[in-house]
């Protein structure tokens, strides 16, 4: 469902570093990941409104959110506001989250400047800082019980060309033992200007998939082949997104197009064959998995809002079909804000972050700016 965006206004000089990784690595200079933008201040819980959320993990009943800061709440105490969790010494900014969802916090943090990442291990108390062999590490999953990271290194600034690498690490608890780089077809994989965009795990055929703008890989630990057969070849510009669905018990690409308000579309991919999903009247984001009314949900961000599609069916719907009303979405900044990816809360909740507009949260039915 296509609605008119609002007109926003470009977030400062904080997020320079975030631009120079999402709209350098680009095929025909289409940003990728996200767009950043912000809205009109309105009250909220805890959290700022021109937010813009990047990603987000659990350990536990703990949530823990990357938006240049880093928060977190008890998920026990639904009531609680978001507390924002101090970084190390000479460190400013953070991108960037994962974790093994039981008592590690892996994160990439930033310094003032934009000049310098590190990877950084939070424990109950933050860890020391990690470098990779080769490049600046700008996205990180933990996916098969590993954890892996994406750099990306630049080969000539002026020309906006830029190298991307995978590694894994040798050992998720313990990341002194260092990192070793994926290799596909037995050589190291290097992406010349075809950045590394998502990666899954996917769990019936005990395999991770990543995906570069224009490939889809397949493999285990730090050893993979390109996956022809996993690989979309309908007419898009770009691979979007990559995501393991426990709704549906299959993986699911997205693919877009690099105008701006394009078109994108979804692929299924059960362990064999590909086959096409639904079409999505805006260029897609990220997926998320929820349970809520007693059903299970694969939902999928986008440009204006976001789709739906329940377990069972086909394809993708517009946003607001069964969730909740349409007259209650539709009033909200939601509605119309670039929704970056959404994921699971406890009970009948669930929650959408977007490209500066906050965090939103809908509960029973009915959204709320976090």
């Amino acid at each position: 469902m296509i609605r008119d965006r609002k007109p926003y206004r470009m977030l400062l000089p904080l997020l320079l570093f975030l631009l120079l990784i999402f709209t350098s690595c680009t095929d025909g200079g289409a940003g990728i990941f996200y767009s950043i933008e912000i809205e009109e201040e309105i009250k909220n819980r805890s959290l700022p409104d021109y937010l813009t959320a990047f990603s987000y993990a659990t350990i536990n009943d703990m949530y823990y959110l990357a938006g240049g800061g880093l928060y977190r709440w008890n998920s026990l105490t639904p009531s609680q506001e978001w507390s924002d969790m101090s970084l190390p010494s000479g460190w400013k900014y953070t991108w960037q989250v994962a974790s093994n969802d039981s008592d590690t916090l892996y994160t990439i943090l930033e310094n003032s400047d934009g000049d310098m990442t590190a990877l950084y291990t939070w424990n109950g108390g933050w860890g020391s800082a990690y470098s990779l062999p080769v490049g600046r590490p700008y996205r990180l999953w933990y996916a098969d019980s590993r954890l892996y990271v994406a750099t990306q290194q630049t080969v000539n600034e002026t020309d906006k060309d830029y190298d991307y690498r995978l590694y894994q690490a040798n050992d998720a608890t313990d990341l002194s033992a260092g990192f070793a780089q994926v290799t596909v077809g037995g050589s190291p994989f290097v992406s010349s200007n075809k950045p590394i965009r998502d990666l899954a795990f996917d769990t019936d055929n005990a395999e991770v998939l990543f995906i570069t703008s224009e490939s889809v890989y397949s493999g285990t630990g730090n050893t993979f082949n390109t996956d022809t057969a996993a690989t979309p070849s309908g007419s898009y510009d770009y691979l979007r997104n990559i995501h393991y669905s426990t709704t549906h018990s299959d993986i699911f690409i997205s693919t877009a197009d690099e105008i701006i308000n394009g078109d994108g579309y979804v692929y299924r991919w059960d362990g064999t064959s590909l086959t096409g999903f639904s079409s999505v009247g805006d260029d897609p984001n990220d997926f998320g998995d929820i349970f809520f009314g007693g059903d299970y949900y694969l939902l999928l961000g986008a440009e204006n809002g976001y789709y739906e599609s329940v377990a069972g069916s086909s394809s993708f719907s517009g946003e607001s079909n069964t969730i909740e009303s349409s007259a209650n979405y539709d009033i909200t900044d939601l509605s119309s804000a670039v929704v970056q990816g959404i994921f699971d809360g406890p009970g009948d909740s669930f929650f959408a972050m977007t490209s500066g507009n906050g965090l939103w949260r809908n509960t029973n039915g009915t959204w709320s700016r976090e």
